[in-house]
């Protein structure tokens, strides 16, 4: 099986490339252009995303989290993928450019016009032009999946994930992923995951699916909250007796702290 240059994007390269784009343009036609395919790029960066699985995101809310799905289902020789929930790595850049509602409420003006042309190759022909993707290319052999790329090596350095855990946001299987991205398993990592291991079995630790060790902290008792954390408005907990906050203060906020177990009725 052959597979396209696994060569990644870093961050830096990244925004460096995002910011770049001539959202400001004087030429409608331009900043159209720019303002689609910076959110295009956000989008994969992002969540780690085919360029092609762009358009077919949707945030589902889940016990009450905000979740983005991937409903693209990829075909392959033998089956059909299924849809996945992508992650944000890191999740600073979900915040910092609102993907949550914007792909909410995203339209066919939000993205690139589809053609009959691969997604990709038509976001090669965008950028060729551009002239901090120029710069970088002229040192690495970056194609529009190097942003997807980047998502795979945050995800495994900066991150410390699994592969197995990478493998399933990314929608393929452990072993393509490993035939993809084996050189982003370093050897730091490998004496990490050891590590990790052989504290888990001395000291009994539980450990999750995904690998990570949580402590049970359901029966402890809270002894401080804030009005919004609880989600009852600070007028109606002063009618519930709870007139000052821990500090003596007298509650006129939701975001004041109220110790529970003081207040008179």
């Amino acid at each position: 099986m052959l597979f396209r240059s696994t060569v990644a994007l870093e961050d830096d390269e990244i925004l460096g490339i995002i910011n770049s784009l001539p959202v400001e343009s004087n030429h409608p036609r331009d900043k159209r252009s720019a303002k689609q395919w910076q959110f295009a790029l956000q989008l994969m960066s992002t969540y780690g995303l085919r360029p092609g699985e762009i358009y077919f995101l949707e945030v589902r809310i889940v016990k009450g989290q905000y979740q983005v799905w991937c409903n693209y289902q990829k075909k392959n020789d033998t089956s059909l993928g299924k849809p996945r929930r992508v992650h944000a790595l890191p999740p600073e850049w979900q915040k910092e450019w609102n993907l949550i509602d914007r792909i909410q409420n995203m339209t066919e003006d939000d993205l690139p016009v589809k053609s009959s042309a691969n997604v990709g190759e038509a976001c090669r022909k965008y950028l060729s032009g551009k002239p901090v993707w120029k710069a970088i290319k002229e040192n690495k052999a970056i194609i529009p999946y190097s942003f997807r790329h980047g998502w795979s090596l945050r995800s495994h350095l900066d991150f410390g994930l699994s592969d197995t855990v990478s493998a399933k946001a990314m929608g393929h299987t452990v072993a393509v992923h490993n035939q993809i991205y084996s050189q982003y398993i370093t050897e730091g990592l490998m004496d990490e995951a050891i590590e990790k291991g052989i504290l888990r079995a001395k000291y009994d630790l539980p450990v999750f699916r995904d690998g990570t060790v949580r402590f049970d902290m359901s029966d402890v008792p809270v002894t401080h909250f804030t009005p919004k954390e609880v989600g009852v408005s600070w007028k109606k907990l002063i009618n519930l007796g709870y007139k000052h906050d821990y500090l003596g203060n007298e509650l006129t906020s939701d975001e004041q702290m109220l110790r529970s177990e003081e207040h008179t009725s």
